[in-house]
């Protein structure tokens, strides 16, 4: 898939250069005294930008900014995989390269670098389905469990596990938003969300549905707005407010996402909220 022009930029949680653990070249589990040392050799250095340093550490040592700063790292990988996450594939790279890629990294980290392409371009349904796939991986007491050595090695207080919980559900909703974002015309999600869905359900039904939570907010408002005259065949433009069916009928279909998992999805949701629920962490979403 052609990477999208107008998408050069990543959010800043998906830029591997302003991952604040990457820029100052340490892991979550440096103490304050390592952090320092590494403020300071990169200051000396000048290899970054003082904003951006400052950024790095004022997001590390913010309580509230350093669980989402701790999930955007490669969690759970030897050195050689972190700088492997780190590395910047060639623009023109093809999804194939992508996947095979990330298929050496950690579920969290898979699903991190996966998503840092797929904001890039108009993801095909191939990446897409990896992207599902890392989401669909991701243990969330194994992350809980990283986590905790980590902060006890760095001197800070371990996260509770409802909010590892609760951050990777914003990482997932990050992701697809981006994703989502990527393509232009927004319209043109429809069919490969679509697709995607169907092939990763047909492989992992019972966790996939949950994955579509997130992205329905987003296809119900490209389903409600105008679509240009430019993408649109002649024989539909009447006006400047002509609709394409199809794109219509497939937005209005994920958005809702398939019936048959909708009463899997409540059941879950309603399983979360009865007591003892915190026993069953396995997946995230």
């Amino acid at each position: 898939m052609v990477a999208n022009s107008a998408n050069n930029t990543l959010p800043s949680g998906l830029d591997p250069s302003a991952q604040p653990f990457g820029l100052l070249g340490i892991d979550p589990g440096a103490t304050v005294l390592e952090i320092e040392a590494a403020l300071a050799h990169a200051r000396e250095m000048h290899i970054w930008p003082e904003t951006s340093l400052a950024e790095a550490q004022a997001a590390i040592l913010d309580p509230v900014r350093r669980l989402p700063s701790e999930l955007s790292y490669p969690l759970g990988s030897t050195p050689d995989r972190v700088d492997l996450f780190f590395t910047e594939l060639p623009a023109d790279v093809s999804d194939e390269d992508i996947l095979r890629t990330s298929s050496r990294l950690s579920p969290i980290a898979r699903a991190n670098f996966i998503a840092r392409y797929v904001a890039r371009r108009s993801a095909s349904c191939e990446l897409l389905v990896g992207l599902i796939d890392a989401h669909n991986s991701i243990d969330v007491l194994e992350i809980y469990q990283v986590l905790q050595a980590l902060r006890y090695r760095a001197g800070w207080p371990p996260p509770s596990l409802a909010s590892v919980r609760d951050g990777l559900n914003n990482l997932l909703n990050a992701h697809w938003v981006a994703a989502i974002g990527a393509y232009d015309p927004l319209e043109r999600a429809a069919e490969p969300l679509l697709q995607s869905w169907k092939r990763a359900n047909g492989r992992s039904s019972k966790r996939t549905p949950s994955c579509w939570r997130p992205i329905g907010a987003q296809l119900r408002r490209c389903a409600s707005r105008p679509i240009s005259r430019s993408i649109v065949p002649a024989r539909h433009c009447n006006d400047n407010r002509v609709t394409r069916p199809r794109s219509r009928t497939l937005l209005k279909r994920c958005s809702s996402g398939p019936r048959s998992g909708a009463s899997a999805v409540g059941e879950r949701a309603r399983g979360d909220q009865r007591p003892g629920s915190e026993h069953h962490p396995r997946s995230h979403l």
